[in-house]
Parts: C-alpha cells; sequence; structure tokens
C-alpha cells in the first residue's frame, strides 16, 4: 500500500509545508517550488514529459510541436503525424509511461491521474497482460508517488472499440477514473453515456474534456448527462453564470492547464485567463499540466507563471495545490 496515498491527509494539513510553498512562490523560487508536494489531475501519460526526452528515446526522429497551435484540430495533426507514429509496441508504451511518471516525480508531484488511451490495450497479448502491467506500475513508484491511472476515450473511437477496449478496461480494477477527451466538436454525449453509467457503477471517478473551446451550453449538457467528477478545462464556463452555479452545485472541480490554454488559442493570453475569476466564484480549481511534451510546462512552473502575472496570491496557489492533493 502506498505510504503516500495513506498520509494525504497529513501531507495537505501541513502547515510547514504550506509556508515554504508561500515563500518559495513570493521568491520566484522554482527549484524549492519543486520540492513541495502537489498534485497533476489532467496529464496524458505519454505526452507526460519534455520533447528533449521523448525525441531523445526516438533518437532524434521526432519533429518540435509548433510554438503556438490553432486549436486542437492543429494539435491533433501534429500528434498523428510526429508522434503516435512512433509508438508501435508495448515496450515503448511502458518506457513512456515511466519516463513521464519520473518528470512528475521530480517536480514535486505526489498525486498523479495521468490518462492511458483506451487504445494501448491492443499492443498487448491478452487483457490481463497489459492490466497487470498498469497494477506493477502503481506499485513499483508507490513510495514516491500516488499513481492513479486514468482511462482515456477519444470523443471519435468507433463504438465497437467502446466495446472492445474500453468496457474490459473500465471493468479490469485497473483504473481509477475515466476520461473523455479529443475534439469538443464531436458532441454525441448520449452514445458515451451508457458507458460512463458502468464507470460510475464500477466505482470509477469521471471526467470529460469539455469548455476549453466550445460555449458554456456544451459543458451544461455535459453535466446533466455524464454527471462527471472533474471536469478537464471547463474555462468557458465563465461566459455562463448558469454553468458556474450548476459546477459549484454539483461540486465539480474544474482541472485547468493555463499554458495549454494559451498555446491552442483557448485564451489570448494569460492576463486574460479566465480561472483567477472561476476561483473567485468558488469553483474548485486545479493547476495541471496537460500535455509537457507539446506546452513544455511543468506544474511547479504554472503555479509560478500565474504568479508572476499577478492572477493569483501565493496564499491562493496554495490553496489551490491543498486542493490538487484532496
Amino acid at each position: 500500500m502506498s505510504k503516500i496515498k495513506n498520509n494525504l491527509k497529513k501531507i495537505r494539513e501541513n502547515n510547514k509545508t504550506s509556508k515554504q510553498f508561500i515563500e518559495a512562490i513570493k521568491d520566484h523560487n522554482l527549484n524549492q517550488i519543486k520540492t513541495i508536494p502537489k498534485g497533476d489531475l489532467h496529464n496524458h501519460a505519454l505526452l507526460g514529459m519534455r520533447f528533449s526526452q521523448f525525441n531523445k528515446y526516438f533518437n532524434g526522429q521526432v519533429k518540435p510541436p509548433p510554438a503556438k497551435m490553432n486549436g486542437l484540430k492543429e494539435m491533433a495533426n501534429y500528434l498523428d503525424n510526429e508522434t503516435i507514429k512512433f509508438i508501435n509496441s508495448k515496450n515503448e508504451i511502458e518506457d513512456l509511461l515511466k519516463i513521464a511518471i519520473e518528470e512528475a516525480i521530480n517536480d514535486g508531484v505526489i498525486l498523479l491521474e495521468a490518462s492511458l488511451d483506451a487504445s494501448f490495450i491492443s499492443f498487448y497479448d491478452n487483457h490481463k497482460e497489459y492490466f497487470s502491467m498498469i497494477q506493477e506500475l502503481k506499485e513499483s513508484y508507490s513510495q514516491k508517488l500516488y499513481f492513479r491511472p486514468e482511462l482515456g476515450a477519444a470523443r471519435v473511437l468507433p463504438e465497437d472499440k467502446w466495446n472492445e477496449w474500453v468496457l474490459p478496461s473500465i471493468k479490469s480494477g485497473a483504473f481509477y477514473s475515466i476520461d473523455l477527451y479529443d475534439l469538443e466538436s464531436v458532441n454525441n454525449i448520449e452514445l458515451y453515456s451508457k458507458y460512463y453509467e458502468i464507470a460510475r457503477e464500477n466505482g470509477l471517478k469521471i471526467k470529460a474534456h469539455v469548455g476549453e473551446f466550445c460555449n458554456p451550453d456544451q459543458i451544461i449538457e455535459t453535466i446533466k448527462i455524464l454527471k462527471p467528477d472533474a471536469i478537464q478545462h471547463g474555462i468557458q464556463a465563465i461566459k455562463s453564470q448558469e454553468a458556474i452555479e450548476l459546477i459549484k452545485n454539483k461540486n465539480i472541480t474544474l482541472n485547468i492547464c493555463p499554458t495549454s490554454n494559451i498555446k491552442l488559442g483557448a485564451i489570448e493570453k494569460f492576463e486574460k485567463h479566465p480561472a483567477p475569476k472561476l476561483f473567485e466564484e468558488g469553483i474548485n480549481i486545479t493547476i495541471n499540466t496537460d500535455d509537457l511534451m507539446l506546452f513544455d510546462s511543468s506544474v511547479s512552473e504554472e503555479y509560478l507563471k500565474l504568479y508572476k502575472k499577478d492572477l493569483f496570491t501565493a496564499e491562493e496557489l496554495n490553496t489551490i495545490r491543498i486542493n490538487s492533493l484532496k
């Protein structure tokens, strides 16, 4: 059993650690910030390392991502053409997972919810082998980090693959949560709802990507149909008081990734990011990496950026840090 998992409450309530974090933020001391326990609850595992690490692993064959991308379609195009094509075996999946977990540990992340795409199961000879690998990975890092594997399912995934890949994974006991991601314009929520109900019955935490680009009506629809515990992004809720109140009333956490939002063009610049207003509204938010390989900003760096841009006080960022460990 993970020592960290058992001591999360003590870690959250450690006043000395909070004081150290606040002082490190105020001093702009990134190295010190990295030593403070924190969570990363919005992390796509195989992209959870710096581009230099990913490229080194594939012998320098990978073209770097654009500094800025015009939305999710351009990001998907880059991933399809410059990263996914290199991942062709279970060994590569496992190696990259380990690199991502170690990257998180080096940043002081002790609670990591990182998504493994549903398709990864297809690289294994049988389901048992895949699920055993995940359990072994959790156990091998359990003294340094509480790894909560997340089942990632793309909106564009055909229904036969939901049955072939997603359902066995939901029922395996290997995953802590389920997340729906990919292009927000693909919005067949009714299709996903039956699988989400099965996930809920199997004790999984319910998540969905929504509200990075789409209008608040889609956030409201997603909440009403999928009943998520957390929303990945959700920043467009700021445009609708109805969405804000629904998120608060349902006690939904928004797992926000500021640099991702900027580099994809969802938000024009840091100074206009809605995270502070969402926080002021009383919504529980966390700050996360999304895809470290694409956006080149760790959780510690995100905290420091938000402070330097005068979007949050150091004390507010500490509250958000503690939220990420709940």
